[in-house]
């Protein structure tokens, strides 16, 4: 093995291995976003959305199993549009999932959570990191050739 594959072994293998600890880490994240285990699907009210913080937090009300209802704040991951394609508003309603043995255990839907598109965006750049690494390694051997 020449020397110019060795030197251009340690950026492939590097970038190869943070780009699959990312691919693994986003695909958990996203699917721990995703899992709705024993949550049940309740329609909540929109509070207060502010999206003046980064990233925008959603406030609402919510109904607890053995009756009475909860307020919880939670982070979304990306704006989400209304009915009519605007900003959620207050007195709008929404589903939220809702652990029955655990009521204070709400999540937005997968997609509008903050570990939903950050586990998106993880897979994402981890993917190319991949891609990246062994188009480094591809180019290698062409030229050790």
């Amino acid at each position: 093995m020449s020397m110019g594959l060795l030197l251009a072994a340690i950026p492939v293998l590097l970038f190869l291995g943070i780009g699959v600890a990312l691919l693994l880490g986003g695909l958990a994240m996203s699917r721990r976003a995703s899992d709705r285990g024993e949550r049940v699907a309740v329609e909540a009210v929109v509070v207060e959305r502010s999206s003046f913080t980064d990233p925008a937090r959603i406030t609402f009300d919510y109904p607890l199993p053995g009756g009475g209802w909860a307020r919880a704040t939670r982070v979304e991951g990306a704006p989400s549009p209304g009915v009519h394609g605007a900003a959620r508003h207050p007195g709008e309603r929404i589903t939220v999932w809702v652990d029955p043995r655990r009521p204070d255990d709400v999540r937005l839907p997968g997609a509008r959570s903050a570990s939903g598109l950050g586990g998106g965006l993880l897979t994402v750049l981890g993917g190319l990191l991949c891609a990246f690494a062994l188009g480094i390694g591809a180019v290698a051997v062409a030229f050790a050739r």
